[in-house]
């Protein structure tokens, strides 16, 4: 009687249907279980069943994955990675035998049954042998099940019930165990088949045309392609030829630097010629000599000029008085009530105080404030908190802000960017020491005064600090103002 492993080649070599009815596969007038073992002994030592290696065809595309859980879903055992790969060649029919076909070791001819009559008949009469026959075969493959279940029951029992990820982690897992162990024969002969199937596989391939024939072809499509153009399109090209060739072409920074007709050879000459004429239109002594001091009474260029970030414009000021902003807010550290007391004689009050204080004696807000320095009743300072007031001709003489902590205080500003404003003008910040430091003012170029709301005594302190810094700043950047 055939094997089951043999028809379900000839099935698949001729491209025949394989029958599937109910639990059976039917070859024909055979019919064979799904679990009837087939002659194709496993790496794990047991026979592979008919339907395990019917799923191993039918999936033969898949990758790993998906193939564990097509046949376990199928409720099939699936084929280990190491016979995968023997098994498809030979129901391919690309080889005819294998180390691991044994035939009629496998039992599958005793678990058989056949619809023919004649043989039922016969089955009848060697009752016993059947009997006996079926017997061992069930307890051969109790015995492998049991194998399987003793191996599979070593992984760790985890609910995976409501996780289909880890499920199929689980299965992959389970499946693993049956390709680890491989004998060196095995091996080796697993090494050898792969090998052989490579070079049948694998073909060289024939070079057809050198890279000369290759670019030729290149150019006579583009000449074909050129010949079939329409009249239109020949005549747009050349209306486009003559737009191109009244276009001014501009360079940029790739076509600059990759340009072959920029040569340095020269540049030294061309640097000392520079250095020459400089020195010509140098004015000369009586002796000869470059003149370093005064000549005629009057002072060279370049002496007692400003310093460095004086204003150009600030030289022809009319008035020098520096000029201080201060915010226009009552809920502002410093205001037009309280900057002079402040700056003059070193005694700080709150705005709001001021303001009840001003009210109570009927006195209104100026709209500017004069200080005198202290110490030097000749230098004056005009104080504001309304730039509105100021006139083009007045922001080179502003010299410092107090700032607040909101950007929106420098909206009617000549700069009202705080980092430009802040550039042009020394700002300064008063902070008392019970309160945190703003996160804008620290990113600002600001002075911080600090200053105590209940210690009078430290107030010169941040006075003085006030005035040293002012000081500094005007010498070094309004140098044009009085100072």
């Amino acid at each position: 009687m055939a094997d089951p492993l043999t028809l379900l080649k000839n099935s698949i070599l001729s491209n025949q249907p394989v029958v599937i009815d109910g639990n059976d596969f039917v070859f024909g007038k055979q019919r064979f279980a799904k679990n009837t073992l087939t002659n194709f002994q496993s790496s794990t030592g047991g026979f592979l069943q008919l339907h395990a290696v019917y799923l191993c065809h039918l999936h033969k595309d898949l990758s790993r994955g998906p193939y564990i859980l097509a046949v376990t879903k199928a409720g099939s055992t699936p084929v280990a990675l190491n016979d995968k790969k023997e098994l498809l060649a030979y129901l391919y029919g690309e080889i005819e035998t294998s180390p691991q076909i044994i035939f009629g070791a496998g039992g599958s001819s005793a678990v058989t049954s056949t619809v023919q009559t004649q043989q039922q008949q016969q089955q009848q009469q060697q009752g016993g042998d059947v009997v006996m026959t079926d017997i061992e075969t069930q307890q051969q493959a109790q015995s492998t099940q049991q194998q399987d279940v003793d191996m599979l029951s070593s992984i760790p029992s985890v609910d995976y019930s409501t996780d289909s990820s880890k499920k199929a982690s689980l299965i992959l897992h389970s499946v693993d165990l049956f390709e680890l162990v491989l004998t060196e024969q095995q091996q080796k002969e697993k090494l050898e088949f792969s090998h052989r199937i490579d070079l049948e596989r694998i073909k060289p391939e024939t070079v057809t045309e050198t890279e000369d024939t290759f670019i030729e072809s290149i150019k006579q499509k583009r000449l074909a392609a050129n010949l079939e153009k329409s009249d239109f399109l020949l005549a747009d090209e050349k209306l486009t030829q003559d737009i191109i060739s009244r276009e001014k072409q501009i360079s940029d920074r790739v076509s600059v630097t990759q340009s072959s007709t920029i040569e340095f050879n020269n540049i030294l000459n061309s640097f000392k010629k520079l250095k020459s004429d400089e020195e010509k239109k140098k004015p000369l002594g009586g002796a000869g000599k470059p003149i370093n001091g005064h000549h005629n009474g009057t002072s060279s260029p370049g002496l007692n000029s400003p310093q460095s970030g004086s204003s150009t414009s600030g030289k022809d000021l009319k008035n020098k008085t520096p000029i201080i902003i201060v915010p226009s807010t009552l809920t502002a550290p410093l205001s037009l009530y309280n900057i002079k007391d402040f700056l003059q004689s070193a005694k700080f009050a709150s705005t709001m105080d001021k303001k009840s204080e001003l009210s109570a004696q009927n006195i209104q807000k100026p709209n500017t404030v004069i200080l005198e320095r202290p110490g030097n009743s000749k230098l004056i300072y005009e104080v504001y908190d309304n730039v509105r007031l100021l006139k083009p001709e007045d922001w080179p003489r502003v010299a410092a802000v107090f700032v607040q902590g909101e950007a929106w205080q420098f909206k009617d500003y000549k700069w009202s960017n705080p980092v430009d404003l802040l550039s042009h003008v020394k700002g300064y910040y008063l902070k008392f020491d019970d309160v945190t430091l703003p996160d804008v003012v620290k990113a600002w170029d600001v002075k911080i005064l600090n200053i105590s709301k209940s210690k009078r005594h430290l107030d010169q302190t941040a006075q003085i600090e006030f005035w040293n810094n002012f000081d500094e700043y005007i010498l070094a950047k309004k140098s044009f103002l009085n100072h």
